[in-house]
């Protein structure tokens, strides 16, 4: 789906899912490179840039993170910016929300002089790059709190719990970092190639967006460290619970073993002239040596503070 934003002498055009007919669209409207045109029909693994001078266009890839609050799921979705002196196209293959957010700010005439984004397709990417940076912002306040509520199960007993969810925010951080991986070179790439389109004042522009995602890396950065100390504090706990665990199943056993050696013995089938039990008196002495064997060894280990 193409869809026209147009202010003034700037033109952005967003393509949603794109087919092959809109893209051999644009590619004849714009006098776009067929090979990009090619590019545009299939997603990238990597970011990149590419930077066509004699036609005078640059055209990079891009990949950002979105958190899906319904599935709990880090979905990577790639966007494709190419980038001339009239216009600026993008392209994404599924619904980005904040591109429609943007599209609101785009045509609100008054807000686009304010913030001059009216000048070039320049200053429009670098908007639209910054808005995306803020909506990434706003998704990992997510990863706080949940870095928070692991904390706090961690230090209210619940070391348990906080395994399913230490694994669950680790893997959400992986997966952001791998989506903004590449995009420093990115930034300073497409900087270097807009001072040859836009002017100098390109450089400060993509400086700023440098600067956010810096933010955004080192934020992310923080909350990975954070994770991994919560996760050797819980995996102390839970090996501290699990010792104690065992040490106390050990002392019992240990102070079953006498009382079990006396069951044995008298459970023996031998000949009646050594059978010790003779009476119902015999049999309570035998239970009470059994419980006061018991008794000893307890307030033996209570005393050591093995218990």
């Amino acid at each position: 789906m193409i869809t026209k934003f147009k202010q003034k002498n700037l033109t952005w055009i967003d393509i949603e899912k794109p087919n092959r007919n809109e893209i051999i669209e644009i590619v004849d409207e714009y006098k776009i490179p067929k090979l990009i045109g090619e590019e545009l029909l299939t997603e990238t693994l990597k970011s990149k840039v590419d930077y066509y001078e004699k036609e005078g266009f640059i055209y990079l890839v891009m990949h950002f993170p979105f958190i899906d609050p319904k599935e709990r799921v880090v979905i990577e979705k790639e966007i494709d910016f190419i980038i001339s002196k009239d216009f600026l196209i993008t392209t994404h293959y599924q619904t980005i929300d904040p591109f429609f957010d943007f599209s609101k700010i785009f045509q609100n005439e008054s807000i686009l002089e304010r913030n001059n984004v009216n000048q070039n397709p320049g200053y429009l990417f670098f908007y639209i790059l910054k808005h995306l940076y803020k909506y990434l912002d706003n998704q990992l306040d997510g990863v706080a709190v949940n870095l928070e509520k692991i904390e706090n199960d961690i230090y209210n007993g619940k070391e348990r719990d906080a395994v399913n969810s230490i694994s669950y925010t680790n893997r959400k951080i992986i997966k952001i970092k791998k989506a903004i991986s590449f995009h420093g070179d990115v930034i300073k790439s497409v900087e270097s190639a807009g001072v040859d389109m836009f002017g100098s004042g390109f450089s400060f522009s993509m400086s700023m967006i440098f600067s956010e995602y810096n933010k955004i890396n080192s934020n992310i950065n923080w909350y990975k460290e954070l994770l991994n100390d919560m996760r050797d504090t819980n995996d102390t706990l839970l090996t501290t619970k699990t010792n104690e665990t065992i040490k106390t199943l050990t002392i019992i056993t240990f102070m079953m073993l006498p009382i079990t050696l006396i069951t044995q013995v008298f459970g023996m089938n031998v000949s009646d002239e050594i059978i010790l039990i003779q009476t119902i008196s015999d049999f309570f002495v035998v239970i009470g040596a059994m419980v006061l064997t018991g008794l000893v060894m307890f307030v033996y280990f209570k005393n050591k503070k093995w218990l």
